[in-house]
């Protein structure tokens, strides 16, 4: 499922998500009167992240079945989208930890949430991430960096987003709307000879940004993927010369 980026945070209002096996399920019968005046949509299928921009939250219903949605369904959602997952009194899927692992998912229990109210508890930290303001995504920074990239945005994001699923060409081509022959053709428009090169070169963009933060060294690198920082001077190296406006020493 690919990794579509949205519209830039404050084109439209930021909107709650709800994946639920029907409209009228209980959680989302609570949630839409603690919600008034928010932006709600319930989806009983989401079979991309197409719906899901910037600054939005994603609640996923496993209440009254915990079965009803596996893990390997949940759509790869956007680095700056909030995942809440409402579970019952039933066990869910293990799959769910690996979900957590890559998104920023965090966990309401039915029967804890209750004792403060009909998931009270949820609703107040759904309003809390719509009210807050976000930091733009490490994406949003590189493409900001660097706005000939703007063409191909959704790269940038599932190369940011997803920096340890993204290793290798075929990855980012499973990550994006476009076949294998447009992505290569996009990547020669913007001067690289092969995708390999775009996805080094982002990398190192991104380096460029975090320094800008001050975080630098064995942090910079985890943030953007890189697990071998003589091997990825290399790579930098072979992906010359449109590397040369983007190099950051890992």
């Amino acid at each position: 499922m690919g990794v579509v980026r949205g519209c830039r945070q404050g084109d439209r209002r930021r909107v709650v998500h709800v994946l639920a096996p029907r409209r009228d399920e209980p959680l989302v019968s609570a949630l839409r009167p603690q919600l008034a005046g928010r932006s709600l949509m319930c989806w009983s299928r989401m079979r991309n992240a197409d719906r899901l921009v910037e600054g939005d939250v994603l609640v996923v219903d496993l209440t009254r079945d915990p079965n009803w949605l596996r893990p390997s369904e949940m759509p790869e959602v956007p680095g700056m989208v909030r995942v809440f997952l409402a579970v019952g009194g039933t066990p869910v899927d293990p799959g769910w930890i690996e979900v957590a692992t890559r998104t920023s998912l965090r966990v309401f229990v039915e029967g804890l949430d209750r004792q403060h109210g009909c998931w009270s508890d949820l609703a107040g930290a759904v309003c809390m991430e719509l009210d807050s303001s976000p930091t733009p995504s490490l994406a949003a920074l590189v493409l900001e960096r660097y706005p000939e990239w703007e063409t191909a945005a959704h790269m940038v994001s599932a190369i940011c987003d997803h920096p340890w699923q993204i290793r290798h060409p075929r990855d980012l081509i499973r990550a994006s709307p476009l076949t294998g022959p447009e992505l290569r053709a996009l990547c020669a428009g913007l001067g690289f000879a092969r995708i390999e090169h775009f996805i080094t070169l982002v990398r190192s963009a991104a380096l460029g940004v975090l320094a800008d933060s001050r975080v630098v060294g064995f942090a910079a690198r985890e943030i953007a993927g890189i697990s071998d920082a003589s091997n990825f001077r290399r790579q930098v190296r072979r992906a010359a010369p449109a590397a040369s406006r983007t190099v950051v020493d890992p």
